[in-house]
């Protein structure tokens, strides 16, 4: 197979090396190369190896335990060389996820019965309800933050270097992505693993998030682009120029930067969810399956997508306006931001909550959570309680994806920026 060359010195060198002449797509090693991953054809090879797979165990009785075993231990690792690779379009995610949703409650047999708990809550560790089995959606992705990885770490590899010359990556970064000129011309693959936080399943770049840069002899570091003081990029903590009155700020990053430990080699990249600093696809898989509620209680808030009684009147579910009103103050319709921002009872919430800004998911959520109990659990809430529930729901979270950041709930309480900036 020629790269940029004339078919004339293609059946030249067919000639002389006495080979046949390849071409694109073609298997290497049981990976497709030169295919589109993106579509559903590409797939097909997988698809009918898993369902050959179940065709072994058809008619035999597998209990419900050793389903989950087989799910983890032989299903979910057929698909591994493949995901190590290629991002998984949505779609073909969806149907692997209907195979192993209907062997696990149908047997091997695919029967169609009552699925009783969702697969996302089946997905969850053990420890916190679910049965452990494995997301194959959030293991690609795992697996492809891999590449970004090698790239930022040590090392002279060939791939490296044409990816570098290709796509102009002189100055390195958790952030990369692309060329100079977008992604006009990059390759399939080029645009997955650079937009693996950027997509519409994941909401945040979690891979940039959880680099940090530890500075060296300052050869391989950029002062205001690495995320090196406070694990955060200067460029994205100082946007634009000091007002007078603001010096006090200038003097906490002089302060910050004076104290900040230099190595004596050149510096190294690190990954913050793992206590060896070093990217490892389990934390990252981790990362990915905490389980953060405000993320999805977001997404659904900005879009307006929760069942207020004003959508459910917009829909038709309610059909007298009166029903619509807010059911704690009876006197507004009730929307997300009467609820949330506006409603008497909630704005000495958020007053309570100035200093905690930085983590306003927690107090969204709080808020949320609390006003669904006294409707459908008849329960009672203070603004007192919402305050200390906000305070402790967001120290959990905290304390479970920075396990090696020890902070205590008083540290938290005073102040969380105090255990960020470690």
């Amino acid at each position: 197979m020629g790269v940029n060359v004339n078919t004339e010195f293609l059946s030249l060198a067919e000639r002389f090396l006495h080979c046949n002449v390849g071409s694109l797509p073609f298997i290497y090693l049981g990976l497709p190369v030169g295919v589109n991953p993106r579509r559903e054809s590409t797939w097909k090879p997988l698809l009918e190896s898993l369902a050959r797979k179940l065709g072994v165990w058809r008619n035999r009785f597998i209990s419900l335990g050793s389903r989950v075993v087989l799910l983890n231990s032989v299903l979910n690792s057929i698909p591994i060389f493949y995901l190590s690779f290629l991002k998984l379009p949505l779609k073909v995610w969806k149907q692997i996820v209907k195979l192993q949703r209907n062997f696990l409650w149908g047997g091997a047999n695919l029967d169609r019965k009552i699925a009783w708990v969702s697969w996302d809550k089946l997905c969850r560790p053990k420890p916190d309800g679910g049965l452990g089995i494995r997301d194959l959606h959030a293991v690609n992705l795992a697996l492809l933050g891999k590449w970004r990885w090698r790239l930022l770490s040590g090392g002279h590899a060939i791939w490296k270097d044409i990816i570098f010359a290709r796509y102009g990556l002189l100055y390195l970064s958790p952030h990369f992505g692309g060329r100079p000129s977008g992604f006009s011309g990059a390759s399939l693959w080029w645009k997955d693993v650079s937009l693996l936080g950027t997509s519409a399943e994941v909401a945040y770049d979690w891979f940039a998030e959880g680099i940090i840069k530890r500075v060296g002899d300052g050869s391989s570091s950029s002062f205001w682009f690495d995320p090196w003081v406070r694990g955060a990029s200067l460029k994205f903590q100082w946007r634009r120029e000091l007002s007078l009155w603001e010096i006090e700020l200038l003097q906490a990053l002089l302060a910050a930067i004076e104290n900040h430990p230099v190595l004596g080699a050149i510096g190294s990249w690190s990954w913050r969810h793992d206590s060896t600093g070093i990217f490892s696809v389990k934390s990252a898989y981790l990362l990915l399956t905490a389980g953060v509620v405000p993320n999805v209680l977001d997404s659904l808030l900005a879009k307006d997508r929760v069942s207020t009684r004003q959508n459910l009147l917009q829909r038709r579910v309610i059909r007298d306006p009166g029903d619509a009103l807010c059911a704690f103050c009876g006197a507004s319709m009730e929307a997300v931001d009467h609820l949330l921002v506006t409603y008497d009872f909630i704005s000495p919430v958020w007053k309570n909550m100035l200093g905690w800004l930085l983590i306003w998911h927690a107090t969204v959520w709080a808020i949320w959570n609390s006003l669904n109990g006294v409707i459908f659990a008849r329960g009672t809430v203070s603004v007192e309680s919402l305050v200390d529930k906000v305070k402790l729901s967001s120290w959990k979270w905290y304390m479970a994806k920075n396990p090696g950041n020890i902070c205590s709930f008083y540290e938290w309480g005073v102040q969380p920026i105090l255990c960020w900036s470690r």
